[in-house]
């Protein structure tokens, strides 16, 4: 159904903490509502400012799914014009963060699927996602933090989706996968969302993922790491410097070491915070 045409939004991508979010958010509210906005100075406070290879995926995948017409989208563009033409659309969808940007990009796949969520909740039917990118890297919420955090409060407002992990995707290269599925046809329940108190600590748990490594480190890792601690080896800061000395007087022997060095050892153990 085409969106009725309304006055250009202008929003200031600089505003607050000036990152990605703004876009984000942007988009996803332009594509529910069918406001057209021009957004300007992207990402102004980054080191980095404009757009990344994961903000130019949100915005490729924010107008799949709105049939947006869009100008200045570009690597390190710092404005573009995004311009429903339709509602949220239901469908089957792929973005690929590493297209991009040529060479790839390890861009986060979970903050490409935060900008469409909502937007599909509100299509016609539902709908489905698979999106490559990051799946654990810094400074992003990682695929755990989507399926234990984020989705749970979704689900607690009404909204109903699945995630699972096809692909784990680290920094430099990227190449995770996800798949989510959203049902669309709006919010037929709505609930409120208290966040009064933090509650008691139920549990804390973990999960040890690695790539490219032989399988005994993350199971190590899972294992609680079966090696003993700096208490266990040295009990106090005195074992501690008793060991390096130890260590530095064999090392000499062996002609490893000079003498003066084994002083500098002895003088930086000595000096050093380990167990005290």
């Amino acid at each position: 159904m085409p969106v009725q045409a309304r006055r250009e939004l202008l929003i200031d991508g600089s505003y607050g903490e000036g990152g990605g979010q703004i876009v984000r958010t942007a988009l996803s509210l332009s594509a529910i509502t069918g406001q057209r906005v021009r957004i300007e100075n992207i990402r102004a406070a980054r080191a980095k400012p404009g757009l990344a290879a994961q903000h130019l995926t949100s915005i490729y995948a924010a107008a799949a799914i709105c049939a947006a017409k869009v100008s200045g989208a570009a690597l390190g563009s710092s404005s573009i014009c995004f311009h429903p033409t339709c509602a949220p659309l239901a469908g089957t969808y792929r973005f690929d963060v590493a297209e991009a940007r040529e060479g790839g990009s390890a861009g986060a796949a979970s903050l490409v699927l935060q900008t469409v969520v909502i937007p599909a909740v509100f299509a016609g039917g539902a709908s489905r996602f698979r999106i490559l990118g990051g799946t654990h890297i810094d400074w992003s919420p990682t695929f755990d933090y989507v399926s234990e955090v984020w989705m749970p409060f979704l689900h607690r407002i009404g909204i109903q989706m699945q995630a699972k992990i096809e692909t784990f995707g680290f920094f430099p290269v990227g190449g995770g996968e996800i798949d989510v599925q959203v049902e669309g046809a709006g919010l037929k329940k709505t609930e409120p969302l208290h966040l009064i108190d933090r509650g008691p600590l139920a549990s804390i748990t973990g999960r040890a993922i690695a790539a490219n490594l032989p399988a005994h480190i993350p199971q190590r890792m899972a294992n609680e790491d079966p090696r003993p601690s700096l208490e266990e080896r040295y009990v106090n800061h005195a074992g501690y410097v008793a060991a390096v000395e130890a260590a530095a007087r064999n090392a000499v022997a062996e002609g490893f070491l000079l003498p003066a060095d084994q002083k500098k050892l002895m003088a930086a153990a000595e000096e050093s915070d380990v167990l005290k």
